[in-house]
């Protein structure tokens, strides 16, 4: 049984590694490394090779999302080829290829030339030991200079991992081929190669489905988009850049963006999606039942039950993102064009480079693009300022900041970040765009075709434990009420059934009442509903019709990390235009007082970003010490 356990550990810590979870990998790795290795043939040999692996893709990536493996590799691949025990071939020959390029990394090209000598490429030798050699000869002649011999070995190493089914390695290869196009002073074909590296990487992250590590490996073969975005650069074709930039940021999630999705299928397409939206909910309301029933049964036969409504729920959640990909296999970013930015918008991105970041701002006019220091490791006040300081008169000029929040400053409250004295947002509205799609501030009011009549859905303290949430909810049902219909659903009236069937229609939801996030969870965000009920991540993106704008007064409404969703970011995937949340939890009184303001900036006329923006600098002056938690995002 332990040697069964030990197994399962192992290949957890492998297929975290080939999710592209190389931290995550590198701490499992060290773990069964510490503890008892089983007397497996090259079971210890194996570990030490996949350590120095995830090592030497961690210096590919300055800032890898989990940390990166960071450790020695050349030690670790000497103990492993060091172990005379283990005769596997193919398993020496990968610790003898990664030995290699360990030794190339570090200078020393003759040890790694003689390394290579060692290995034999007949014709018998694995495809991963051939296109490997390849690649690193093309590494060998780069480093000394050898450009021709280097362009050739990393053209073969790309045809022959391509022809052997192993798009990463093609992907490595065009990485150095571009290298040497650079090496050559060939800039625009530098340019050409590395898009073709981003089509790779764009199949490559397809193929891992949303909550199994996309994320993750998307991150880890970022250096491709790095590269690109630099290299567009170089050559003066910044629209492009950013465009690339903004298609990356979609990369791990496009195949979640229904609204592109469904406008573009055909009437047999969308009933047959309609179908899969259809089932998925009749076996999410079974499994609910079956869960509810689960606890009235001896404690063995309820957590068996329960674990069979699980593995239910799991297939409900597969067949319905196993029909959308096969109705759009891979549907297209939107495709970016500053001319579709709104008159007044400034769009902010940052793409770390090798050295330092690039700074883009753009505008209805154009593009620019500046060099920048590593927002890395810096303060916040640090970070915002070298992000800005290239565009202080596009900053004078603009009435509204939209904004491609960069990893590295993933977790900072941009909103209450000091900018030359004084709070970001109380210079002008901040909208953080999830995908950076071009679209006009959204405004509830103004999004409806002409004679509807604005219809909202207002959800309050369904589980019946957040008093405040409930007199929140009524005197927002009141406020709304004066501009449209309003359906209030409180305590347990809001089960799961009636809120998704009120969904339907409603131009606006405001939901009052508790929120999950689970990390590394995608699809388990949820809104906790009656009776035991939740509206999760699934269920939102099978929505036909979203509302155009979302409130979410509750705690964790927009926290997201990795695979996992937030709420927010589902809905507008799904299709919703703004949302308005916050990513940690709230004090009750704050959110009532954020909300009053809020509602009473839209009945004035401004829109869903500049009433969040009235609404967060009220409270401010209200004296509330966590007035920026509640912001704007947009697709």
């Amino acid at each position: 049984l332990a040697s069964e356990v030990w197994l399962a550990r192992a290949a957890r810590a492998q297929a975290l590694y080939e999710g592209g979870r190389r931290g995550d990998a590198c701490r499992r790795y060290d773990e069964l490394l510490a503890g008892t290795v089983p007397d497996f043939p090259c079971a210890r040999m194996r570990l030490e090779t996949n350590l120095a692996i995830a090592a030497l893709d961690t210096l590919d990536a300055p800032s890898p999302r989990d940390g990166g493996c960071r450790r020695d590799p050349l030690p670790l691949l000497a103990a492993a080829l060091g172990d005379a025990t283990c005769q596997d071939d193919a398993l020496r020959a990968n610790a003898a290829l990664a030995r290699a390029e360990a030794l190339i990394r570090r200078g020393a090209v003759a040890e790694a030339r003689a390394a290579l000598a060692e290995l034999r490429l007949g014709e018998d030798a694995a495809p991963f030991v051939t296109v490997g050699a390849a690649s690193l000869k093309g590494e060998l002649a780069l480093a000394t200079g050898h450009l021709a011999g280097a362009r050739e070995a990393f053209r073969n190493a790309e045809v022959s991992s391509l022809r052997a089914g192993m798009p990463t390695l093609a992907v490595r290869a065009l990485l150095g081929a571009a290298r040497t196009h650079v090496r050559e002073g060939r800039r625009l074909a530098a340019v050409a190669t590395l898009r073709a590296a981003e089509e790779l990487v764009d199949e490559l992250t397809l193929r891992v489905p949303v909550g199994e590590g996309r994320a993750a490996l998307a991150g880890s073969l970022d250096v491709v988009t790095r590269r690109h975005v630099a290299a567009l650069v170089d050559v003066k074709r910044n629209e492009e850049a950013l465009a690339t930039l903004v298609r990356s940021r979609g990369r791990g999630l496009r195949d979640l963006q229904m609204h592109a999705v469904l406008a573009g299928l055909d009437g047999d397409a969308r009933r047959a999606w309609e179908r899969a939206a259809g089932r998925y909910a009749e076996r999410r309301a079974a499994v609910e039942a079956s869960f509810a029933k689960s606890w009235a049964l001896p404690a063995r036969e309820s957590a068996e039950a329960s674990a069979r409504a699980q593995q239910e729920w799991d297939e409900a959640r597969r067949e319905l993102r196993d029909t959308l990909r096969l109705l759009v296999p891979s549907p297209a970013a939107t495709p970016f064009s500053p001319r579709a930015l709104p008159e007044g918008v400034l769009l902010l991105a940052y793409q770390p480079v090798e050295a330092g970041g690039i700074a883009f701002a753009a505008t209805r006019a154009g593009v620019q693009a500046a060099a920048v220091p590593s927002l890395a490791e810096r303060t916040a006040e640090e970070a915002v300022a070298a992000w800005l300081a290239p565009f202080a008169q596009q900053m004078q000029k603009a009435t509204m900041l939209r904004v491609l929040v960069p990893e590295e400053l993933g977790d900072l409250d941009l909103y209450a970040v000091l900018w030359r004295g004084a709070p970001l947002v109380a210079h002008l509205p901040v909208e953080l765009a999830l995908t950076g799609e071009p679209r006009e501030p959204s405004h509830p009011s103004q999004e409806q075709p002409p004679g509807h009549r604005a219809r909202a859905l207002v959800v309050a303290d369904p589980r019946g434990d957040l008093p405040a949430a409930r007199v929140e909810g009524v005197s927002t049902a009141d406020a709304l009420r004066r501009v449209g219909e309003v359906e209030l659903l409180a305590q347990g009236e809001a089960t799961r059934a009636r809120v998704r069937s009120a969904l339907a229609g409603a131009s606006l939801f405001h939901f009052a009442g508790h929120g999950e996030h689970l990390e590394n969870h995608a699809w388990s965000a949820a809104l906790v509903l009656g009776e035991g009920g939740r509206l999760d991540v699934g269920d939102i993106v099978s929505l036909a019709s979203p509302p155009l704008t979302v409130v979410l007064a509750a705690c964790e409404g927009s926290q997201e990390s990795d695979d996992a969703l937030g709420i927010g970011q589902a809905f507008l995937l799904a299709g919703s235009t703004a949302v308005v949340a916050a990513p940690r939890a709230v004090d009750d009184h704050l959110v009532r007082a954020f909300v009053e303001a809020f509602y009473a900036a839209l009945r004035r006329g401004e829109s869903v970003v500049t009433a969040v923006r009235t609404a967060a600098l009220h409270v401010r002056s209200a004296g509330f010490r966590d007035w920026s938690a509640f912001r704007a995002y947009s697709p």
